[in-house]
């Protein structure tokens, strides 16, 4: 079957993909980076984070027994020879995240083996700020403190508490325009039994729906017909979607 990259692999971690969730993003991301350091936090343990390995295989990643600093740190562990990511681009990358409390830590999730995440420009604030400006190809590690990642509100459902601090290793596998449209030539709207789609460019697709019941076997249309490669099975797809509910006539989930 085709597979879809998913839009957020940690279901845990569905604030991954929201700016808004974490604290403020005054920070600059560099190689290392310090800051004064809490009380009981060990200000070098972050830059004792190490991980190795192949770029799109699983990395072996080690994490001291200490307590973390308070300061982000980003280091670039393969340098990439691709495209600059910029905040307004997603990026379908594999990644695996710990979560670091006091002196122990977690593996939460790796996309290694399976489907790459697609992480949006804006995404968590301290993840945002380690991966602009880096290129395609690279692998990126990121050592997250709560400022940087969910603030002082944490994420109880995904374990994560005001403390705790996210370590992050990102393979950038392909870089994707955040606004971009179809290119194809539209050859219908839908209608008759179907709902009608309208859309402008930049923006989520709108359906109005007939009066007439819900079609009882599944039914596709095309209607912006493209010229670029026939997706085969196996494939991996990134897309725009929106999705609504017949009877409610409402959205469920939309990508936009």
């Amino acid at each position: 079957m085709r597979r879809f990259l998913a839009l957020i692999a940690i279901p845990l971690l569905a604030c991954l993909v929201l700016a808004a969730c974490g604290g403020s993003a005054k920070s600059t991301a560099s190689s290392s980076s310090s800051a004064t350091s809490s009380a009981g936090s060990s200000p070098g343990a972050n830059t004792a984070v190490t991980a190795s390995g192949a770029f799109d295989k699983t990395p072996k990643v080690t994490i001291p027994k200490a307590t973390p600093g308070n300061s982000l740190t980003v280091r670039t562990l393969i340098q990439g020879s691709g495209t600059t990511l910029t905040k307004s681009e997603a990026l379908a990358a594999n990644f695996v995240v710990y979560t670091w409390d006091g002196t122990t830590s977690s593996k939460r999730q790796s996309t290694f083996g399976s489907v790459p995440s697609l992480i949006p420009g804006k995404s968590l604030p301290g993840l945002e700020m380690a991966l602009t400006g880096k290129k395609v190809g690279s692998r990126v590690l990121a050592v997250i403190p709560p400022a940087e990642g969910f603030g002082a509100s944490g994420n109880p459902q995904a374990g994560v508490t005001a403390t705790t601090t996210l370590v992050f290793v990102v393979d950038l596998v392909k870089a994707y325009s955040d606004p971009a449209d179809t290119t194809g030539t539209q050859v219908s709207a839908g209608g008759r039994n179907l709902p009608t789609v309208s859309a402008k460019s930049g923006t989520a697709p709108a359906l109005t729906f007939p009066s007439s019941s819900p079609p009882s076997a599944l039914v596709t249309k095309t209607l912006v017909k493209g010229s670029g490669p026939k997706v085969a099975k196996g494939n991996y797809v990134v897309a725009q979607y929106v999705g609504y509910i017949w009877r409610t006539k409402k959205v469920f989930s939309s990508s936009w």
